[in-house]
C-alpha cells in the first residue's frame, strides 16, 4: 500500500545524502534512491506473509523483479549479504534493488 509521495529536499538512506527527486513511501519502506535511469535502492521491513521464510522460498526476483542485495538484522549492528536460506525475521530491513513499481507491487500482494 502506497502511503504517501514525498517530495526529497534531504535524504539519508544507506549512508547517503540525497537532494531533490521523488521518494515513494510505503507502510514498511524506510527509503528509496534512484540508481541511474531506472532502478531503484530500497530499504524496508519484511511484510509479515514474509516473516519465517527465506529469500529462497520467497523467490523475489522471479515474483516481483525484486533483488535482495542485503539484509540488516535488529540483532546484528551491521548490514551482511542475504543469505538465501536463512528465515526472515520481522524485524528485519532487506535493502533491495528493482524498477520503478516493483516494491509497491510486492508490498500490494503480500
Amino acid at each position: 500500500m502506497l502511503k504517501q509521495r514525498v517530495p526529497a529536499v534531504r535524504t539519508v538512506l544507506l549512508g547517503y545524502e540525497v537532494d531533490g527527486g521523488v521518494l515513494l513511501l510505503h507502510e514498511r519502506s524506510l527509503g528509496e534512491l534512484p540508481l541511474g535511469a531506472d532502478l531503484l535502492i530500497t530499504e524496508f521491513q519484511p511484510p509479515a506473509a514474509f516473516v519465517g521464510h527465506s529469500l529462497a522460498v520467497l523467490q523475489l526476483p522471479r515474483r516481483f523483479g525484486v533483488t535482495v542485495v542485503a539484509v540488516r538484522r535488529a540483532s546484528r549492528s551491521r548490514v551482511t549479504l542475504p543469505d538465501p536460506q536463512a528465515p526472515l525475521e520481522a524485524d528485519d530491513v532487506l535493502v533491495v534493488v528493482s524498477k520503478e513499481g516493483a516494491v509497491t507491487a510486492l508490498m500490494e500482494r503480500s
